[in-house]
């Protein structure tokens, strides 16, 4: 249908709990695109196919209307990648849009576990020393961070048997940054959560000024896939990781605390 921002708020306000549900929940099975003040959406289940129910939680507010664009460069190999990197940030506006002097950065890889480059489960060492290099370049001060999966107790042991594996060490030094040693951790509330409403955070993430992302898109035994939302699970301490598991057993529980954090 194509209507008016309003007449589709209004719609959404005065639907069903369950349908008001999904608009919030789901939007990522139809389509929500604005054109000035009109808007088109294509509807692709309904929320009883999706199993929703009244009983699960609920998101508050309104209708979430992103804006965002996307940015692909093509890179036929990790041996182009610093220049790939180069292109694809200048397109974004420049390192100076995300990292300004004297911040701490946190490149957020994904350090699943201890495994090469090429088993192509972590963030790859070439990506991250391009990034590293362009934020450092701009005053900034980057350092690697990461906890590992749910199996590996957060200790400098442990992080530098992985730095190590999946070339860190390598990538912090071609690009002039840190790793991160600190195995410390914050808590953190947040309130409006809608499953989950306090964590323990790694503690460079806590006191960065920025986070970037950089996370690596594979498969997933449980979520299907792994990307940045995926990514940012590796913020959770060692083995506290095991317990958001064993409680959130539910694929759809378990994405919503994702969301959450």
């Amino acid at each position: 249908c194509l209507a008016n921002r309003e007449k589709i708020r209004n719609k959404i306000q005065n639907d069903s709990p369950e349908t008001q549900y999904f608009w919030r929940n789901h939007r990522h099975l139809g389509c929500i695109r604005f054109y000035d003040t009109s808007v088109v959406l294509n509807f692709h289940a309904t929320p009883r196919q999706l199993g929703c129910h009244r009983n699960f939680p609920k998101l508050r507010g309104e209708v979430l209307i992103m804006e965002n664009k996307v940015y692909i460069v093509r890179c036929k190999d990790y041996d182009d990648v610093e220049d790939t990197i180069g292109v694809l940030i200048d397109l974004m506006g420049g390192m100076g849009r995300f990292a300004k002097p004297g911040e701490k950065i946190v490149l957020k890889v994904n350090l699943l576990r201890e495994a090469r480059p090429e088993a192509a489960v972590s963030t790859h060492p070439s990506v991250v020393a391009a990034v590293g290099r362009l934020a450092r370049e701009t005053g900034a001060i980057p350092v690697i961070a990461d906890s590992p999966g749910g199996g590996y107790r957060y200790t400098r042991k442990t992080l530098d048997k992985i730095y190590t594996t999946t070339r860190m060490h390598q990538a912090a030094n071609q690009a002039g940054i840190t790793v991160n040693w600190d195995t410390s951790s914050r808590p953190v509330s947040y309130a409006e959560g809608v499953l989950t409403k306090h964590f323990d955070i790694i503690t460079p993430v806590y006191e960065a000024d920025a986070v970037f992302n950089l996370c690596k898109m594979k498969t997933h035994l449980f979520t299907v896939m792994t990307g940045a939302i995926k990514n940012i699970f590796g913020v959770i301490p060692g083995l506290s990781k095991t317990g958001y598991h064993a409680k959130l057993h539910d694929m759809q529980r378990f994405t919503a605390m994702l969301l959450d954090l």
